[in-house]
């Protein structure tokens, strides 16, 4: 084996190493500006500036590093709240990527415009309650 093929097959396992390591369960804490995920085996808690969401179970990753769940969230409105649930909850879904320690995540709640953010392992985030 000459050594370029060497360094390719080399390469080559590298990558298909890194694919794999990305394949999996999503889990911790992600944060960014005006939003924080925390994501464990029984799903995951969004929580942000004036909305919060939900998803049931745990979140797998591809060997790419994507993923894509359903679940639910809530848009809130500032000021004085009524007794009772202060907001609609409608269905939504969940997409985005993990590149290292940065999370690119889509949220499209159902009748609505979707939201990006990017978030990173372990940021701690200070979140404005607007409710």
């Amino acid at each position: 084996m000459t050594w370029l093929k060497s360094g390719q097959a080399l390469m080559g396992g590298l990558a298909m190493s890194f694919a794999a390591m990305s394949a999996g369960p999503l889990d911790g804490t992600w944060g960014g500006e005006h939003l924080r995920v925390v994501v464990d085996a029984k799903g995951a808690t969004v929580e942000g500036d004036c909305a919060d969401g939900h998803i049931p179970g745990p979140i797998a990753l591809t060997p790419a590093g994507s993923f894509a769940a359903a679940g639910t969230f809530q848009q809130h409105k500032g000021g004085p709240q009524p007794a009772g649930p202060s907001a609609v909850q409608t269905g939504a879904k969940y997409s985005g990527e993990i590149r290292g320690d940065v999370m690119t995540l889509s949220i499209l709640p159902t009748g609505a415009a979707a939201q990006s953010y990017t978030l990173r392992k372990g940021a701690a985030v200070k979140l404005h309650r607007c409710y």
